[in-house]
């Protein structure tokens, strides 16, 4: 064969190599605009639809870390030994997007679902719509886990990388989504708006979700389970006694720049409507400052968009600056990026200003979807343990997610009327230090040979990692 016809061969390889990842990834854009959704309008829903407190308002995040901790390596366990005609994964995902689509319903209708069950015009809609929040953040976890498992199971080894950078394309996909219908909302807080925006959420989500259940052919696994129902725990616990020095490492990343996150994800908005514009959420509706947060949430949903855009484009980007830079100066600097613009966000009240920043994390949030479920798939590619080891990498998302509901309402509160740091603004400012600290801990982290800069080749799926590591060895 000529060198042209090689190349041309080639070229149409990847290009089916492409578009089969875009369909393993798609239902990434309904998981996340339902995502998505979930961060942008929880709190102001329950402040200003609800009548939660401060308090409580930021301890509804802390149910979503717990199932979250329990639900992902358990459900990665029996998915690695799931033997359905259907296959590993897509088992828990129709699973996980039945009970997804019922948490959204009840949720969005949670205030005259509470007045039926209750005549307390407070505490029966707090309590369905918490109930139904926990089993929402539940069942999205559920997908997500078998979901990148599903990528890392159907790809090769060589194109791991462009498979988390499409999906964290998807991702992006569905929070620019997501933000574009918050934005059309007359007030994003109210019942009515909560409802439509849901439901919009729960028919993407099952048409994309459908659209990877559908074509993605899984092979039947044959492998022996083994153990009584407590199994599952007990791997899981043995999974972490022997887990790897370079996962240790990963985790430790993962944990701190999911720290900073979690401090910046739930409470961005509300930051724009209480700070940047001045509003309250707790106002009588129709009053002037009730006006100006439900402005404040809009104009977030416009900063919104910008982040999910640079998220998108930073996914596409990506491989291309691995190729010049390598894995870990993108991965590092990155998080600097991050720790500027919260740190930013927490010293300033111009919404312009709280914009750009806002806009500028979708770059270091693409990066935290893209290298560490890349560097997983990698390090237990050859193994049958990536389900469990991808819901393991989970628990240092939801670890610091409960951890940081256990403070940031009682910072919040106690810094609504303050002069400096105001609000869910300190918050975010504290989160810029663990970011910065998360890109001191990349140094740790440990690159695989073909996924650093001298070998730019293969991030793009161009050479296998086999050759390259044989071509070290010799």
């Amino acid at each position: 064969m000529e060198e042209g016809e090689l190349k041309h061969t080639r070229e149409e390889s990847t290009i089916s190599v492409l578009l089969r990842i875009c369909v393993y990834t798609i239902a990434f854009v309904g998981v996340q605009f339902a995502w998505s959704t979930e961060l942008a309008l929880t709190t102001p829903y329950f402040a200003s639809s609800l009548n939660a407190s401060s308090t409580l308002n930021h301890l509804v995040w802390a149910g979503g870390p717990i199932s979250g901790f329990i639900v992902g390596p358990i459900v990665g366990i029996y998915s690695d030994g799931c033997q359905s005609r259907l296959g590993r994964r897509r088992p828990f995902l129709i699973g996980g997007l039945i009970s997804s689509v019922l948490a959204m319903a009840v949720f969005c209708n949670s205030l005259q679902i509470g007045h039926w069950i209750t005549s307390d015009s407070n505490v029966g809609p707090i309590i369905i719509g918490y109930i139904s929040f926990l089993f929402m953040d539940l069942s999205i976890n559920t997908i997500q886990g078998p979901l990148r498992a599903l990528v890392s199971d159907l790809i090769d080894r060589k194109y791991q990388n462009m498979g988390q950078s499409v999906a964290t394309a998807m991702q992006a996909s569905g929070a620019c989504l997501a933000s574009g219908v918050i934005i059309t909302m007359s007030n994003p807080s109210n019942p009515p708006d909560i409802e439509y925006v849901f439901t919009a959420a729960m028919v993407l989500m099952i048409f994309t979700t459908c659209i990877t259940i559908i074509f993605s052919r899984e092979e039947q696994h044959f492998a022996q389970t083994k153990g009584a129902f407590y199994q599952p725990f007990v791997d899981v616990g043995r999974e972490i006694f022997k887990m790897k020095s370079e996962m240790m490492k990963l985790c430790l990343v993962q944990f701190t720049i999911w720290m900073a996150w979690f401090t910046f994800l739930p409470t961005s908005s509300s930051w724009m409507g209480e700070v940047a514009y001045g509003g309250n959420a707790d106002a009588p509706k129709d009053s002037p400052s009730h006006d100006a947060y439900s402005d404040g949430l809009r104009f977030a949903s416009l900063a919104n968009i910008g982040q999910a855009v640079l998220q998108l484009l930073t996914s596409m980007v990506c491989p291309i600056l691995v190729k010049y830079f390598g894995m870990r100066a993108v991965y590092g600097s990155s998080y600097i990026l991050q720790g500027l613009c919260f740190v930013t966000i927490g010293l300033t009240k111009n919404r312009w200003v709280g914009l750009t920043c806002i806009g500028l994390a979708g770059i270091s949030f693409a990066t935290t979807n893209i290298f560490p479920f890349a560097l997983v798939g990698d390090y237990y590619k050859s193994e049958s343990r990536l389900g469990v080891n991808m819901g393991i990498l989970n628990w240092f998302i939801v670890i610091p997610q409960l951890l940081d509901t256990t403070w940031t309402g009682y910072v919040s509160g106690r810094r609504m009327n303050s002069t400096f740091l105001q609000a869910d603004g300190c918050n975010i400012f504290i989160g810029g230090l663990f970011a910065f600290t998360a890109s001191a801990l990349t140094l740790i982290v440990v690159v695989p040979v073909f996924f650093q800069f001298n070998y730019k080749k293969n991030w793009l799926g161009e050479t296998d990692p086999e050759d390259i590591l044989d071509a070290k060895d010799s």
